[in-house]
């Protein structure tokens, strides 16, 4: 590494800047972070003689990816540990919408609303927004 590229690299680290996604060496990091995702929205409508006007399209939001921290500490009672298994998840979402562009041209409503990860960090799995169903039992 030279000097000008580890100057950068202390840098951005001390303004709290977090590389992109090409910089992150997903093999070995064990942080949470934003990626980009992307995702097919698909929402038709059907009109009151049955016909189904099709509308979707592929979109890119921002997400939380990565890895957390957990551990389990025995217990004298059941179930005979304290489990700590924290998710990467956002702290801090912000919505958008997006036109989707693959609309049949009768369609009433071609947008969609989205959610972009603003920040993320290793929390408790919450139900409330986020799929826990192997983490909570």
């Amino acid at each position: 590494m030279d000097t000008t590229t580890f100057v950068l690299l202390v840098v951005s680290m001390s303004c709290g800047v977090i590389p992109t996604s090409d910089a992150i060496d997903v093999e070995k990091t064990l942080k949470c972070h934003i990626r980009e995702y992307t995702y097919r929205i698909s929402q038709p409508y059907t009109l009151e003689n049955g016909t189904e006007l099709p509308c979707y399209d592929d979109v890119s939001v921002d997400s939380c990816w990565g890895r957390c921290d957990s551990n389990e500490i025995a217990d004298y009672e059941p179930p005979y540990k304290q489990s700590n298994h924290p998710v990467c998840t956002y702290s801090g979402r912000q919505s958008r919408p997006v036109r989707l562009r693959h609309c049949h041209p009768s369609h009433p409503e071609p947008y969609a609303e989205v959610f972009d990860a603003v920040d993320c960090v290793c929390k408790p799995c919450s139900s409330d927004n986020t799929s826990c169903e192997d983490l909570n039992g």
